[in-house]
């Protein structure tokens, strides 16, 4: 039998803006102590985050665990929203319910090349006080490393004349029981030359990567296949 695949939806499907849903905040305060129960988790550099206005997030990707973590270290409001790719979320109908109730998500068709609406909507949301959360390696990194930025998070940043706020993340990549994770905020970075910002999140991610190292520990066994492929 033939297995038919979901209509993709558009990047404006759901809504986009400074304040976070009712959804959403009963899951942070539901899903923030099973993940302090599961892992050890260290969030340092809370203080560097604009205390207003909208800006971006760039970070490097490690793992399905990493947004949990920015959404964890970053203030409910202005509500951050990430960018991601669709095709493998639509195919899982639980998740794409809870993300579609809870909202903060704005979709992504990478064959979707010049996605005006896609455009619009970014901007939309930083234009509305909101927070855009780009992962510009646009797939999962190596441990320690970080591969080349793709452009659009500063593309955003510099034309709605909003700062970018690096953040690197560590032990993400390989999870088990009480593993030690970390996320570490870095200075922000403001700019109005796009290929100048490029450089200097990455230099900072790369710079707050190597300062900040998740602790290895002893990797128990327990859970560790499961809690790495959960999502």
């Amino acid at each position: 039998m033939k297995q038919i695949t979901p209509a993709l939806p558009p990047a404006d499907l759901l809504p986009v803006g400074r304040h976070a849903s009712l959804a959403f905040r009963a899951l942070r305060v539901v899903l923030t102590p099973v993940l302090l129960a599961l892992f050890r988790i260290r969030i340092e550099g809370t203080e560097l985050v604009p205390a207003a206005g909208a800006y971006v997030i760039a970070a490097n990707h490690l793992g399905w665990l990493d947004s949990f973590l920015v959404l964890m270290a970053f203030p409910t409001e202005p509500r951050v929203h990430f960018l991601g790719a669709i095709h493998g979320l639509v195919r899982r109908p639980v998740q794409w319910r809870v993300v579609r109730a809870v909202g903060g998500y704005i979709p992504v068709d990478m064959e979707r090349h010049g996605d005006r609406r896609l455009y619009q909507h970014v901007e939309r949301c930083l234009a509305a006080g909101g927070v855009a959360a780009f992962y510009p390696e646009a797939r999962y990194g190596i441990e320690g490393s970080l591969g080349e930025f793709r452009k659009g998070f500063a593309h955003f940043a510099v034309n709605a004349g909003v700062p970018v706020v690096p953040v690197a993340i560590s032990g993400t990549g390989a999870l088990w029981l009480r593993r030690e994770v970390r996320l570490t905020i870095g200075s922000p970075i403001e700019g109005k030359q796009v290929d100048a910002v490029v450089l200097a999140a990455r230099a900072r991610v790369s710079a707050l990567i190597a300062a900040s190292p998740a602790a290895s520990g002893p990797r128990h066994r327990l859970l560790a296949s499961s809690l790495t492929k959960l999502l």
